[in-house]
């Protein structure tokens, strides 16, 4: 049988491990948020670059398409 002075300390201690894996899983949930929030942004940046490296190929193709022109 628990010796009453402990069992206030260890409900106590109990109370205290439930709220810290409370905030542990908190704690997890906002980290896979970011990183979905980080993946999105990470893809749109790479969808920007793509499009941009397209313009860009075409600028160059018409520059040189111009200049071939002029020979």
């Amino acid at each position: 049988m628990k010796n009453k002075s402990n069992s206030g300390r260890d409900d106590m201690m109990n109370k205290l491990g439930n709220e810290m894996n409370k905030l542990g899983n908190e704690m997890i949930d906002g980290a896979k948020e970011i990183g979905h929030d980080v993946a999105k942004g990470a893809k749109m940046v790479a969808m920007d670059a793509e499009s941009l490296g397209k313009s860009m190929v075409k600028e160059v193709k018409s520059a040189k398409d111009k200049f071939m022109n002029k020979k």
